[in-house]
């Protein structure tokens, strides 16, 4: 799992185009978050050996944007791939199915087409920027879509955080669980 997940991070600028009036306390800003070129904003999960999902709402695809334009993965040896081609995508649905520049995957998660009520699942997420962590959950229900009702939403009892956004939802087993319609299930 944690060979399947990654960080989806964005370049923080050179320079704040900001001035203030006094010197931020920079020092109550943790270290890592300090001197990271890269802020951290979301998950993404390998589905084969060469493509990525993630959720619609943490590229947000639909907005032009004067600081976020380039986003990337990085991988837990902290390298950083930039994404190349958008292959798909459903903002309704919430996934962005994509590629990366320069790289390929030799461990990706296996999708499971099914779900059963009242198993225990897990979410695999880049909890608040601080690495891929997995929690367990139960499945506990579904609910209709909210707008037409067209899908259903799983709902699970599994923690998730800031920057768990577009990671998955796994089964007992570790494979990614599908929804109704053969796509995998993004937080």
């Amino acid at each position: 799992i944690y060979d399947s997940c990654f960080e989806i991070v964005v370049r923080k600028s050179a320079q704040d185009s900001l001035t203030y009036e006094k010197e931020l306390p920079w020092d109550l800003v943790p270290f890592a978050v300090r001197n990271d070129k890269y802020r951290s904003i979301g998950t993404a999960f390998a589905i084969s050996k060469t493509e990525l999902i993630t959720a619609y709402h943490v590229m947000e695809l639909a907005q032009d944007s004067l600081v976020e334009q380039e986003y990337a993965i990085r991988d837990r040896e902290g390298r950083v791939f930039e994404v190349d081609q958008i292959n798909a995508f459903d903002q309704r649905k919430d996934f962005v199915r994509f590629t990366v520049k320069g790289r390929t995957f030799s461990n990706w998660l296996e999708l499971n087409p099914t779900f059963q009520l009242n198993r225990t699942v897990f979410t695999a997420g880049n909890a608040l920027g601080e690495g891929v962590i997995i929690r367990p959950g139960e499945l506990i229900g579904t609910l209709p879509e909210p707008e037409n009702g067209e899908w259903k939403i799983l709902k699970s009892s599994a923690d998730v955080s800031s920057g768990n956004s577009g990671g998955p939802l796994l089964d007992e087993k570790g494979k990614a669980i599908l929804n109704e319609e053969g796509k995998p299930i993004v937080i």
